[in-house]
């Protein structure tokens, strides 16, 4: 069984196999992009990797990066194909540790553009949905926002902007609005599990 370990990319290596799995996806497999899913986010953007300990090589991979007034987005959520059904269930831990990330970051928001079919998936880790379904290279998308404890502990307004589009920064409103280039997450049926930050597991 494979021992899979989760953490932010820490050199070039692992920086390649993030990218290369993301292109197999998104690129190859689900053909949303022509010739690469790469953007001028990924520059600023953590890159966040599952690693095949015993292979040495990205089995899985997400993002995160920041927009205006503090938000992050997250997106371009990708397991391998061969890893998609392990018992690691690595698609909800890249999740729950990009939440961790931002949790540690004292983000006061973290949202991400959820394709339609990935929507349950994201509710059952906590994540609710802002505003209605949109379309993006005729595929439905749902804005989503993720629990963040630290950004939601004593600030009661939270609950009052739960599920409204209205409060997020104007920029965000009009990228959702005008169908731009929202973030795409791959295909996962990960069962969620208990957050880990940083760790190994085998599955």
């Amino acid at each position: 069984m494979a021992e899979i370990a989760y953490h932010v990319a820490r050199n070039e290596d692992e920086l390649a196999g993030h990218f290369a799995l993301r292109h197999a996806v998104f690129v190859e497999e689900q053909g949303l992009f022509e010739e690469t899913d790469r953007d001028h986010h990924d520059p600023e953007a953590l890159h966040i990797v599952a690693i095949d300990v015993a292979q040495g090589s990205v089995v899985g991979a997400v993002r995160c990066y920041p927009e205006k007034d503090g938000v992050w987005f997250g997106g371009r959520l990708a397991v391998m194909a061969t890893y998609r059904h392990h018992a690691s269930s690595i698609g909800a831990r890249l999740c729950r540790l990009a939440v961790h990330e931002m949790e540690q970051r004292q983000v006061p928001r973290f949202i991400a553009h959820i394709q339609r079919q990935n929507v349950r998936f994201f509710q059952r880790m906590g994540w609710r949905k802002v505003g209605d379904t949109f379309l993006h290279r005729d595929q439905p998308h749902q804005l989503m926002e993720a629990p963040l404890r630290e950004a939601s502990e004593g600030k009661s307004s939270s609950a009052s902007t739960a599920g409204t589009a209205s409060h997020l920064p104007e920029q965000i409103q009009k990228t959702k609005l005008r169908h731009g280039d929202p973030e795409e997450t791959g295909p996962h049926r990960a069962p969620p599990v208990q957050q880990q930050a940083s760790t190994n597991h085998r599955a």
